[in-house]
């Protein structure tokens, strides 16, 4: 029984070697013991080297020639001993002088007992092997491509074939099948004759005594069935053959191929050719992968999607384009007709689920076809992304609205894409924002309840305030009133005497005049604040509202002995735009405030300081008392509706301020900072341009 060595070693020269037989064979074969010295030397390898057999046998081939290994011969012969078979390249100088680059095989024969008795080296001239033997024109061809070409000698395995027909095989597909060791041997009958320089690279990994020397190396183990169609259709049927298969370089490492095989007519070869398709196959199933990605999302995103064969518009684009169109919208502004045509040629060719519930559709089929039942209603939208298209642009997005199946026009977020101004396809999604529109309707009108809410309420709390200031309002009112009384009265007198002092006369009526506009003064700036009516912006000097406002409330700090003092800013010109009697409103409030804090308060001095700066960009205002301050359990929610420390407050007058405050755009706080001990409150406006 042949060990597992001796298989490998005799794929080619096991069996016992008959001269007459090797002189018949085109390749150089050479058989030496384990001395190195010649046994045989066939016809083939004297006509290669010049030296006939009887000189040859018993001596090295060495001494016959001068050669060039690859690598030191001692680790060549070491690895033959080693794994049983040595290939590669020797560079060998005949008996004539000429120089040849050989492709030789060496193979260890083993005797009875298993043990090494002689190497077989088979040879051939390279340049055989690394070109087609035809030569000219075509050889450089097939050496340039960069597809791999072998040429594999099939008389062996026809003569295999001729004895299977002998014993009366019918069915060679079903007996290949069914004998894997007779389809190992039918390669093994195929030696390789020639291959291109891809081989090299692909095969062999670069190095040419690392390739295949014939078909059974060529198809790894265990992927017998591969083979079996090519022989047949080849061999047998004699038709060129073609096949996805995978095959093994010198490494080991796998790569898909395709493989084309044809026998030159009245040839005993096979040719095969074999292309490296790894990155191909990786290629296809990477988009495979993207394309099942992509179709899991457009058909399964919460989105409404639909593709759009535009390839109707590209055509009408090429033809306006070719009629030197560049401005796309004046073009429609002349040309009307032009969206209509728009709305006939865009089809839609696929729609995901999401939008057959948006669009009331049962099934996608109730989709397909031109777009114009659903942008009737939006004609202008429609318009603009194509506009945007023909400039070229990929992507368009706006809010719009849309017609359903059933007629009904939805709100919707409207977005396209595509690749270029020319592309064939065109991607669209559709957003339903009817709901969010709906919610936006109700909460402008919710804002418009709530300001219109704080508005009302704001005029309450003047109206109270008003009542809270009677006395004050009073005061300022009997002033000017017994001021023309009295000049009244006075004037009377002057008249009655004998000779009446006409120009004392005149000047009391001036001062009555005087008193009548002053109260009537007072009287208005009352009425303004009671009355309800609509914000009036308009440019004024914040200090100016101020000193108004303090004269609301002159005669009830002097009633409470409270000193108010006014600094106002430096710069004249420290003006805001806002509302007068709302300003009035804010500066009233604080004032009142810091007086009711100032009347709990037990210090000896009851002071309120206004201070106004203009900061830049703002106008500040600081109102600051010599009260108690604010409890620190207090500060964080004095701005908040209907707090008040008071028994009977409403706890609406600091809010009242913040909202008028920050519709002007400014900011309202509070802090315990006052430089007069108690509470200091600041509000900013924008500056007036």
């Amino acid at each position: 029984m042949e060990t597992a060595a001796e298989n490998k070693g005799d794929n080619i020269a096991m069996r016992p070697v008959d001269a007459d037989i090797i002189d018949l064979v085109s390749d150089s074969v050479i058989t030496r013991d384990l001395t190195g010295r010649i046994v045989t030397w066939n016809a083939a390898s004297q006509d290669l080297y010049g030296v006939a057999s009887d000189d040859a046998v018993g001596r090295r081939p060495d001494d016959l020639f001068a050669s060039a290994y690859p690598a030191p011969v001692e680790e060549i012969e070491r690895a033959l001993m080693r794994t049983g078979r040595w290939t590669g390249e020797i560079r060998r100088k005949t008996k004539y002088g000429a120089t040849r680059d050989m492709l030789v095989s060496w193979s260890l024969r083993h005797d009875e007992t298993g043990a090494p008795s002689a190497i077989v080296e088979i040879g051939r001239p390279a340049r055989s092997r690394a070109e087609q033997s035809d030569g000219g024109e075509h050889a450089d061809l097939v050496q340039a491509m960069e597809v791999s070409f072998w040429e594999f000698d099939i008389s062996g395995a026809k003569r295999i074939l001729g004895r299977l027909g002998e014993d009366g095989t019918a069915d060679l597909r079903a007996r290949l099948a069914n004998d894997p060791l007779l389809v190992r041997d039918m390669l093994r009958a195929m030696p390789v004759k020639s291959f291109n320089r891809h081989s090299v690279a692909l095969f062999g990994c670069g190095k040419v005594e690392r390739l295949p020397v014939d078909a059974e190396q060529f198809w790894s183990e265990g992927n017998e069935p591969a083979p079996i169609d090519l022989l047949v259709e080849t061999l047998v049927d004699k038709s060129p053959y073609s096949m996805e298969c995978t095959l093994h370089r010198a490494d080991g490492t796998a790569f898909c191929a395709h493989l084309t095989a044809a026998r030159p007519s009245n040839a005993e070869s096979l040719i095969i050719g074999v292309r490296d398709i790894s990155a191909q196959k990786e290629a296809f199933l990477q988009l495979e992968a993207n394309e099942l990605r992509y179709r899991n999302l457009f058909r399964y995103m919460p989105i409404g999607l639909a593709q759009i064969d535009a390839s109707g518009l590209v055509s009408m684009f090429k033809a306006l384009r070719q009629q030197g169109v560049e401005d796309i919208t004046a073009y429609i502004d002349e040309n009307p007709a032009f969206l209509t045509q728009v709305l006939e040629v865009l089809e839609v060719e696929e729609v995901n689920l999401h939008i057959l519930g948006m669009f009331g559709a049962k099934s996608a089929s109730q989709m397909l076809g031109p777009i114009a039942r659903y942008w009737k209603a939006s004609l202008p939208t429609l318009r603009r992304s194509i506009e945007a298209r023909y400039r070229g642009e990929a992507f368009f997005q706006e809010e719009t609205k849309i017609a359903r199946l059933d007629g009904e026009i939805i709100d919707v977020l409207f977005a396209t894409a595509r690749h270029g101004a020319i592309a064939d396809k065109s991607l669209v999604g559709f957003i339903d924002i009817t709901g969010k529109k709906k919610s936006e309707a109700a909460l402008r009108r919710s804002e418009r309840r709530l300001r219109q809410v704080e508005a009302e309420f704001a005029h309450a709390a003047r109206v109270s305030m008003l009542g809270e200031l009677t006395a004050s309002i009073a005061h300022e009112v009997n002033q000017p009133l017994a001021a023309i009384t009295t000049n009244g009265e006075a004037g009377l007198r002057w008249l009655g005497r004998p000779e009446p002092d006409l120009p004392e006369v005149e000047e009391l009526i001036k001062r009555i005049v005087s008193d009548a506009r002053r109260a009537a003064s007072v009287i208005a700036r009352v009425r303004s604040m009671a009355l309800r009516r609509a914000p009036e912006h308009e440019r004024l000097s914040l200090d100016d509202v101020i000193r108004e406002s303090l004269l609301f409330l002159g005669h009830e700090f002097q009633s409470q002995r409270v000193t108010v003092v006014h600094h106002p800013a430096s710069d004249l010109d420290a003006r805001v735009v806002a509302d007068r009697t709302q300003l009035q409103q804010v500066v009233v409030n604080l004032a009142v405030n810091a007086g009711q804090a100032l009347a709990q308060s037990s210090a000896g001095e009851r002071k309120i300081v206004f201070r106004t700066i203009c900061d830049g960009a703002l106008v500040r205002c600081t109102v600051e008392d010599s009260g108690p301050g604010i409890a620190a359990e207090h500060a964080g929610r004095l701005f908040q509706s209907f707090f008040t420390t008071k028994e009977d407050g409403m706890g609406m007058g600091l809010p009242i301020c913040r909202s008028i405050v920050e519709a002007h755009g400014g900011t309202i706080h509070v802090d315990g900072e006052s430089m007069l001990g108690g509470a200091r409150f600041t509000f900013a406006l924008p500056a007036a341009d």
